[in-house]
């Protein structure tokens, strides 16, 4: 069964396709949630998350959209909850439809985030896959280089390539709309 025919499955409330869903990506989400707990949290902890990731999948199945990987959304909420867990959310911009900008001084300031935030999510989404898989596993989930080269299965150079084209896409989106930031 493919990743589309799992998450027509999941929205139809067919448990046995949550299940295909958590047999085709746990080791991934484990591998994130590790990656962003570090040594500090248990193991039993780790597991909670993972499974955490897959119950919030399981609530939102509704709304999930088959015409996509959930690949990069599975990561996304597996970083978002290993985050929350360890306390750090405020730290970071998470790439998720719930994202609440709190730490904001003024109405302009959250005003002018959300539009950065929907921008960046923009231009990412405007990225091949291949390329939006690097740009979120460096940015987002904080790999290195060789670690994305291993993972990929690319040179460690076109890796770099690769996020130099994309960084430069975002500069240029975002000065098209009137966000200079230098």
């Amino acid at each position: 069964m493919d990743e589309k025919e799992i998450i027509l499955g999941i929205k139809n409330d067919q448990t046995e396709s949550l299940e295909q869903l958590i047999e085709l990506y746990k080791g991934y989400v484990v591998h994130i949630v590790c990656l962003v707990l570090g040594a500090s949290a248990s193991r039993e902890d780790a597991m909670e998350v993972v499974s955490d990731v897959f119950y919030t999948i399981w609530k939102v199945r509704k709304r999930l959209d088959d015409s996509v990987s959930i690949k990069p959304y599975i990561a996304t909420i597996a970083r978002n909850m290993a985050l929350k867990k360890i306390g750090s959310v405020k730290k970071h911009i998470l790439l998720s439809d719930e994202t609440v900008l709190r730490s904001l001084e003024s109405p302009q300031q959250t005003v002018e985030q959300n539009e950065m935030f929907l921008l960046v999510r923009e231009a990412l989404n405007s990225l091949c896959q291949e390329d939006k898989e690097i740009f979120l596993r460096y940015y987002f989930l904080q790999q290195s280089v060789a670690e994305i080269s291993n993972a990929t299965d690319l040179k460690p150079s076109t890796v770099k390539t690769r996020l130099m084209r994309g960084r430069a896409k975002l500069k240029k989106l975002l000065k098209e709309r009137g966000f200079d930031y230098e």
